[in-house]
């Protein structure tokens, strides 16, 4: 299992839960709050380029797998939400004043496992930020 960093030009997925999902299909900011009932330090995301897949729709499929395998639910309704993660890191710099740091963070289970760290459960702005950024394009139904 390799440890490295993701490159700004990287990407990074986070599954959005059906209940996280609008009537429009996009992912609402509660997506990407830290949870405080399991006391989150991070915002769990997936690394894709490091899966080596052909394109973007089969890393997510291989994501899918994985979570699947984790005993994550997932829903029909529900999405993924693909991210630059230069895109991501400069926009909360420069509208939330906050460095956010993506992290790889694999696991036995997951070798695409990593982090967003740099905010906490109180400010909401962040995860505000993040779901308003997002564009049609941006989101993946598997």
């Amino acid at each position: 299992m390799t440890s490295s960093v993701p490159s700004d030009r990287d990407h990074i997925s986070r599954y959005c839960k059906a209940s996280t999902i609008d009537e429009f299909g996009m992912p609402m900011l509660v997506a990407f709050k830290l949870r405080t009932s399991i006391n989150e330090q991070y915002l769990s995301v997936n690394w894709l380029e490091i899966l080596n897949a052909p394109n973007v729709n089969a890393a997510l499929r291989k994501v899918q797998k994985v979570l699947v395998g984790k005993k994550l639910d997932i829903e029909p309704k529900g999405r993924f939400a693909v991210l630059s993660v230069g895109t991501l890191t400069t926009l909360i710099q420069d509208t939330c004043n906050i460095t956010l740091q993506v992290k790889h963070s694999p696991t036995k289970e997951d070798e695409s496992h990593s982090g967003i760290f740099g905010y906490t459960r109180e400010n909401k702005k962040v995860a505000k930020k993040i779901a308003e950024h997002l564009e049609p394009q941006n989101i993946y139904k598997i």
